[in-house]
């Protein structure tokens, strides 16, 4: 259950690194500290909690052997 961490630690490093981008450019985003600190949290809440995630393990690809051909 929760948010799988892997997940979670893509976004903050997304997140990290998007900000941190944009600030060296030169580019005002508008959003405070605070709001990007709030949704970390959030993540790491996410990753404890008891929601349901889809998880694909028990997904199955069939595959088909044909060949096409003019």
């Amino acid at each position: 259950q929760g948010l799988p961490s892997p997940a979670a630690a893509g976004m903050v490093v997304t997140t990290a690194w998007f900000f941190h981008t944009l600030h060296e450019a030169g580019v005002e985003t508008g959003v405070p500290a605070l709001a990007i600190g709030v949704g970390l949290v959030g993540l790491g809440l996410l990753m404890v909690s008891d929601i349901p995630y889809f998880s694909g393990k028990g997904t199955t690809i069939r595959r088909t052997n044909r060949v096409w051909s003019c």
